[in-house]
Order: C-alpha cells, then structure tokens, then sequence
C-alpha cells in the first residue's frame, strides 16, 4: 500500500540507522523514510535488516542535489518532505504536513523551520500564501506532491549543492525554474514541521565556494544581469571585510569567463 507520507533523507558514510533515532526522537508517526547514503564506497547501510517503513538507496560519490534526485525520482509517498541528518522532526509533523497537502491545492509546499534555540528560518506567517521570493527557502521545508513533482519533469541542478562543483544556491536555482514553469509554491503558515541547528552551509557567504555559487546562479538565470549583480555582491562583501579588494579582480575575471 501507498504511504501518504515518505521523508527523503540525504546522509553520507553511514553504516547503520542507530542515528535515526534523534531525529525521530518524538516518533515516525506513520511516515515512511527513504535514505540516500552517499559513500565513496566504503560505507553502506545494510538494506535487508531494515524496518518495515524505512528504505535506503547506497549511492557511490557526492552531491546533495544528486541525492535529492535520486531520493525524488525513487520516492512511494503520496507526500514528500526532504531532509537532511541534522534535523529533528517534531510533535505532529506527520499530521500537520499531511492535512496541508490535502487541503492546499499547490504541488509544492514550503513548510515552517525552526531553528533550535527559537526563530524560524526566512519569513514566516501564520497563514498560507504564494511565494515569490525564495532567496531564504531552504530544502529540509520543501514537501512535494509526488505525482506532480514527476508531471513536472524538474530535478535539482546537479552541479550545485554541498558536494559539486557550486556548493550552494540548489534551492534557489530551482524554486525558480519551477516557477518559471507556471507552477505555485505556496508557503504553507501553522507551527514548524522540524528544528535545524541555526546556522547552514549558506550563512558562510565569505567562502570561495559559496561566491562563486551565487555568481554562477545569477548567471545561470538571469544571463548579462549578473554584472550588476556582480558588483552589489562585491561591494558588500568588502564593505563587511569579508573580502580583500584584491579578490575583486579574480572573481570579475572568474565570472566574465565562465560558461554555464
């Protein structure tokens, strides 16, 4: 039978599920869980001493978006969050994302994260509402309907993400090319589905990765824009002394060459 809910877990190197339980430590409440485990090829979760609910999918390299699309292309769940192993899943997150589902017309919904300690995670509201800004969305809110994700026919760009060659701005790149596709997202109000530690990969925007992340989105998707762009971010970023002047001159001869 169909589960309504299945949890798309992203993890690397592990050789067992004994983790599982902080994450789930007020219960699965019904949902099923589909865990990519990337590896260099030397940690693998055994899949036949797994129970009945959960899954997993032993995948040799790295990539975050290459996980998601794996996760994505391979889930059972009427429903789908994804999820990363730093999580913790909340009292009626089970519930409370499955009565969205069924009551929100929307494809895919953007739930509400709480950072540990307190806060959300980018803006939220108590209500539903159409978004259409997704320059604070970040993947571990992203429930899809799994049937319409498939219709759709859009993966994350596997060439950015913790793991590629771009490590950063996945979510951005493709919240966008979905909606360029006519396709809403709707952020979903009410009380948080999971808590996450209050600082990601994406808060560190001084690394060289991560610039180079947010120049290649912006080119990606807005073409000659990103020399305007180019120079906000640079400007900034040497305002706040997160970057010497000298560094300007790479990254202008980094971005006016590079072809994506």
């Amino acid at each position: 039978m169909r589960p309504d809910l299945e949890i798309l877990l992203s993890t690397t190197d592990r050789r067992d599920t004994d983790w599982l339980a902080a994450l789930f430590e007020h219960g699965t409440e019904g949902a099923h869980i589909l865990i990519v485990n990337q590896s260099d090829g030397g940690a693998q979760i055994p899949p036949d001493k797994l129970p009945a609910h959960v899954r997993v999918i032993n995948q040799t390299g790295y990539g975050l978006s290459r996980s998601r699309n794996t996760a994505l292309k391979n889930a059972r769940g009427k429903y789908v969050l994804l999820a990363d192993d730093d999580m913790l899943f909340l009292p009626g997150f089970a519930k409370r994302l499955i009565e969205a589902h069924r009551r929100l017309e929307s494809p895919l919904l953007i739930f509400p994260m709480q950072k540990t300690g307190g806060g959300y995670f980018g803006p939220h509201r108590p209500d539903p509402y159409h978004l259409k800004n997704f320059a604070r969305i970040y993947s571990g809110q992203m429930s899809f309907k799994s049937d319409a994700w498939k219709k759709a026919g859009l993966g994350f760009d596997e060439r950015f993400g913790l793991g590629a060659a771009y490590p950063d701005a996945e979510n951005y790149i493709f919240l966008t090319q979905w909606h360029r596709k006519g396709l809403p997202v709707v952020y979903a109000g009410g009380d948080a589905v999971v808590e996450h530690p209050p600082l990601t990969s994406s808060h560190f925007l001084e690394r060289p990765g991560n610039i180079k992340a947010r120049l290649a989105m912006y080119k990606l998707l807005y073409g000659t824009r990103v020399y305007a762009y180019f120079w906000k971010l640079m400007f900034f970023l040497w305002r706040t002394g997160r970057i010497a002047f000298s560094d300007i001159g790479f990254y202008w001869r980094w971005i006016r060459d590079l072809k994506i």
